[in-house]
């Protein structure tokens, strides 16, 4: 599986989750999960990469 950290950056203080997908999950579903756990609308995410 490959695990990601994400946080609201709307409100930094809330607390990340760390969502998991089996690697052959497509790059969309993980991120459909990702607004599902948050409970907001997939188009208001946005997917920044943090590299180091």
């Amino acid at each position: 599986p490959i695990s990601f950290k994400t946080t609201m950056t709307s409100d930094p203080r809330l607390p990340y989750k760390i969502l998991s997908v089996p690697e052959s999950t497509p790059f969309p579903t993980a991120f459909m999960s990702a607004a599902e756990k948050f409970k907001v609308p997939a188009a208001a995410m946005h997917f920044l990469p943090m590299v180091g």
